[in-house]
């Protein structure tokens, strides 16, 4: 589980290296909201490899595969209506990726239960 999380935030960090490989030779600074999220994927790796290593049964495991959120969404009609999804929260990053032009715009919220 721990490999997994390296992956995810790898991939989400593969998007901005560019930026920081930029910065690091002098050139143009990163954005601030873009070192905002690479400091949250970063923490937020971090705290998913303590929660791992915290993990103390099968029991435990198997929640943090399928943790219960609930998934809140607009309908046609613009109304919101909530549903329960299982959320594997070694593979799930909950940063805002300031680079994502295509936004969900039905999405409201994921929180857990």
């Amino acid at each position: 589980m721990i490999e997994q999380v390296k992956r995810q935030a790898s991939t989400h960090l593969e998007a901005t290296d560019w930026m920081a490989i930029r910065a690091s030779e002098g050139a143009t600074a990163i954005p601030d909201s873009v070192k905002s999220y690479r400091t949250a994927i970063r923490k937020e790796s971090n705290d998913k490899e303590t929660e791992i290593k915290a993990l103390s049964n099968l029991d435990a495991i198997k929640l943090y595969q399928a943790t219960p959120h609930i998934l809140t969404r607009k309908n046609s009609d613009g109304e919101n209506y909530a549903s329960e999804i299982n959320v594997n929260l070694a593979q799930h990053y909950f940063a805002d990726d300031p680079l994502n032009n295509d936004p969900d715009p039905d999405f409201v919220s994921l929180e857990k239960k």
